[in-house]
């Protein structure tokens, strides 16, 4: 619109086109027009591109709320399912030196069912959220930790080889030991161990689902070794 008027007050375009003869209005110090209109009009254009502004920024703040709760376990507030495979698979996709190999850890809880069933849901609910505490406060800098579903979490551990999962596993396993879940009506507050499966792949292995297949073999391997145990596993490439 202000464009339109400058153009006609400069005698650019025509003014009313439609008006013929004694119709046709004829302009009088068309300056003073011309900044009377934009006197006028500016403040409106102002208020709607700030509508605009604000509008769109709700969009992107709504936008990345639903990426971060689609990412996220609702309970933990750690990574959820999804996002492990997709991490895992830019890590697969990105380079890497010739070096450095991928490890992922899978913990189970042992046979949590028994704290639901004798303390409840909300108990349980509460023993996972302490867990997760536990695997952040023991997982090194760099790590990532999800929550696969149920009672099993896993861990992602970039550059790590063999022995240093093994170490992990080991000390993960003596933090879960030391556990207590607090809050609890019973005199006796329960406790919590795991069976930890892991797996090292290297630079050269084909695909992250193999690491996967052999972290969750290994858990298996935990689990009818007694539980309350890790065991590992390498992959190399096929």
């Amino acid at each position: 619109m202000l464009l339109l008027s400058y153009a006609t007050v400069r005698g650019w375009i025509t003014y009313a086109p439609l008006l013929q003869g004694e119709h046709r209005l004829e302009l009088v110090n068309a300056d003073f027009w011309y900044w009377s209109l934009v006197y006028f009009s500016l403040p409106h254009i102002v208020i709607v591109l700030g509508f605009c502004d604000l509008l769109m920024t709700s969009l992107r703040r709504r936008e990345a709320e639903v990426r971060y709760l689609s990412e996220r376990d609702p309970l933990t507030g750690l990574l959820n399912r999804r996002s492990l495979h997709r991490v895992m698979q830019e890590m697969y996709q990105s380079p890497k030196p010739d070096s450095q190999c991928l490890g992922l850890m899978i913990l189970d809880l042992d046979h949590f069912k028994r704290i639901n069933d004798t303390h409840g849901h909300k108990v349980g609910d509460l023993a996972l959220c302490h867990v997760a505490q536990v695997i952040k406060a023991t997982a090194r800098q760099g790590d990532l930790i999800c929550r696969l579903g149920g009672e099993e979490f896993a861990v992602i551990c970039p550059g790590t080889t063999l022995p240093q999962a093994q170490a992990l596993a080991q000390h993960l396993l003596a933090a879960m030991r030391a556990l207590r879940i607090p809050h609890v009506a019973s005199p006796v507050a329960p406790h919590v161990t795991v069976s930890i499966g892991f797996a090292v792949a290297s630079t050269d292995c084909p695909d992250a689902e193999a690491l996967v297949t052999a972290a969750d073999g290994a858990l298996y391997e935990a689990k009818r070794g007694g539980r309350d145990r890790a065991h590992g596993a390498g992959v190399a490439a096929t």
